[in-house]
């Protein structure tokens, strides 16, 4: 596979982007970008939480993320309901067309959940964030994460 070649026959290059981590991260592996932004996993942290943890970074002149979901309902989705079965049960039990889910093979949990949360966010499921987490806390009534979740949209609602 070559690159797309320029007009002027040569061939284009990938913009030149760096990123630069504070003292205390490190930076695992640089996983992708997705509508403009780089995301990058740091490795699991010393203490022994086997999270994924991630950072999100939208160079300049790019426009922000417009998933709803944030990075920590991402990596819960991602950790509690991986890509396979348990991510297809989730999503079809909240009507998620099927033939909009994202490849789950080669990719992370993480990768997975922020396409999920991009679908949802431009439309592809009507009221998808409150279904998805209604889905995630009838299966784990107790996580932290889904109960914040839906008690927000609730409280959104009702305002």
């Amino acid at each position: 596979m070559g690159r797309e070649p320029t007009r002027d026959g040569g061939e284009r290059q990938p913009p030149n982007v760096s990123v630069t981590l504070g003292e205390q991260a490190s930076a695992g592996s640089v996983i992708g970008v997705n509508n403009g932004q780089v995301h990058v996993h740091q490795a699991p942290p010393a203490d022994g939480l086997n999270r994924l943890r991630s950072i999100r970074w939208t160079p300049k002149g790019f426009p922000p993320n417009m998933s709803n979901f944030s990075n920590e309902e991402i990596t819960e989705l991602a950790t509690v309901f991986p890509p396979g079965s348990a991510a297809r049960s989730v999503l079809g039990e909240a009507e998620y067309p099927a033939a909009a889910l994202p490849a789950m093979i080669g990719v992370t949990g993480f990768e997975f959940w922020f396409q999920i949360s991009d679908a949802v966010a431009n439309g592809i499921l009507e009221n998808g964030r409150a279904e998805i987490f209604a889905v995630a806390l009838r299966r784990y009534p107790y996580n932290p994460v889904f109960r914040r979740a839906v008690a927000a949209r609730a409280k959104t609602a009702e305002q």
